[in-house]
């Protein structure tokens, strides 16, 4: 239990250095290409503001960290067939999210109208 606690604590603190130096996502920042989870802050607050459609549009996946979190909670208590499934099965439709994200430039056409990337 400490050693996630550690984890999930240099993961915060990583992304914490990461904003205030202006990296932002490291991945697009190294690369320049988005990284499959591009859009998921925006799709976040768009869908705290009931802005359905536009959160959907950020990152379909929206709440795939939800269900990953869930799956992580209950792996032990899931048939371990069904557990790698439901992974594989996430993992695919990330994948999928990602060539079409990178392909179309979803994440990276800026909207004026809400003065945001998006």
């Amino acid at each position: 239990m400490k050693k996630n606690i550690a984890a999930v604590t240099g993961v915060l603190l990583l992304y914490f250095v990461f904003h205030i130096t202006g990296i932002g996502c490291p991945i697009r920042y190294l690369t320049g290409v988005s990284c499959a989870g591009c859009g998921m802050t925006r799709a976040w607050i768009s869908f705290a503001h009931m802005d359905w459609r536009d959160a959907f549009y950020y990152h379909p996946l929206l709440f795939w960290p939800v269900i990953a979190a869930i799956l992580y909670l209950f792996r032990k208590r899931k048939k371990e067939k069904v557990y790698r499934i439901v992974w594989l099965t996430l993992i695919f439709m990330i994948l999928i999210i990602y060539v079409v994200k990178n392909t179309n430039a979803i994440c990276m056409a800026y909207n004026r109208a809400k003065g945001y990337y998006g």
